[in-house]
């Protein structure tokens, strides 16, 4: 299944976001059935709402569909979705809880392939 490249990729780290900050978001995706790896790392103060979200986003980008994933602050995961469907123009981001401390880092990383 992974032997080719993946139809999007995305990897990025924010210092100190604001709430609500999108750290990774594949964009717009074309509609079929997908497989999602994420890694996802939180270094910051231990609080309620201080995490990453992994969401499925309709095509409007306006609305979370499902939440595939979350990690806490103070850890690091990877994961992966079984096969699920993906609308025309819908797409995956990671996004973050409450704001994050000055010296707080917010990393992800997805990647979705499109499988037959």
């Amino acid at each position: 299944m992974f032997d080719a490249l993946p139809t999007a990729y995305v990897s990025d780290q924010v210092t100190a976001p604001v709430a609500g900050a999108v750290i990774a978001d594949t964009g717009q995706l074309a509609a079929g059935d997908y497989v999602v790896v994420y890694a996802l790392s939180v270094a910051d103060t231990v609080a309620v709402g201080k995490r990453i979200d992994v969401q499925h986003r309709d095509a409007a980008n306006a609305a979370t569909l499902k939440i595939l994933s979350s990690v806490a602050t103070g850890t690091g995961m990877w994961g992966e979705t079984k096969r699920f469907a993906i609308a025309t123009n819908e797409r995956v981001r990671a996004v973050n809880g409450v704001a994050g401390a000055a010296s707080s880092v917010y990393t992800a990383s997805i990647g979705a392939w499109r499988v037959p």
